[in-house]
């Protein structure tokens, strides 16, 4: 009896059974495998779906039953990550500046991050992939900026946060303003 595979995308786990009997004419006639960890925590069937688990160390049980009456179990041991945790951090600027944004994602070192998704509406790029992006705004104001981190095994978090743009101060020094200035 074995798993045949397991597929891991961060928390959804996808089992295959390969199980066989070594008797001829027997057929295995009953699964029942046990999730600790989870919402479904058994279920009786040769291919269960995806099956979403909380992060950790979780042993996966697999029961199975021939048609003649004999069972068989196998255990075996899953690690889940935890996900990765998406923040970035940008400077307020003056408007016809670059905000250089920061990216402060932290990971565990065992499912890195692989890929950064930014979505900044107002921001010229508005979507990039860079890690640290540097973005220009049009308006002075406060912009909302969107980004989706996502690491080796699927596990995903997303921050928002806002980027701030200041309107550069006007000199007085037009001639209609230095009377203003000598009086």
């Amino acid at each position: 009896m074995l798993f045949r595979s397991y597929q891991q995308h961060c928390a959804d786990v996808e089992f295959s059974d390969a199980s066989s009997t070594l008797i001829a004419g027997e057929q295995i006639s009953g699964w029942s495998w046990y999730f600790p960890g989870t919402n479904n925590s058994t279920m009786s069937v040769a291919q269960p779906g995806p099956i979403r688990f909380l992060p950790g160390t979780h042993t996966v049980r697999l029961v199975v039953q021939s048609s003649g009456g004999c069972f068989d179990t196998l255990e075996r041991s899953i690690t889940i990550p935890e996900p990765p945790t998406a923040a970035f951090e940008g400077p307020p600027v003056c408007l016809g500046k670059n905000t250089p944004i920061t990216n402060l994602t932290q990971a565990f070192p065992s499912d890195p991050v692989v890929g950064y998704d930014w979505n900044i509406p107002d921001g010229s790029p508005s979507m990039t992939r860079v890690k640290d992006p540097s973005i220009l705004f049009s308006s002075a104001g406060t912009h909302l900026a969107y980004l989706i981190a996502t690491s080796q095994m699927g596990c995903k978090d997303t921050v928002e946060e806002e980027l701030v743009v200041f309107r550069p101060p006007h000199v007085c020094g037009s001639e209609e303003h230095t009377s203003e200035l000598q009086s």
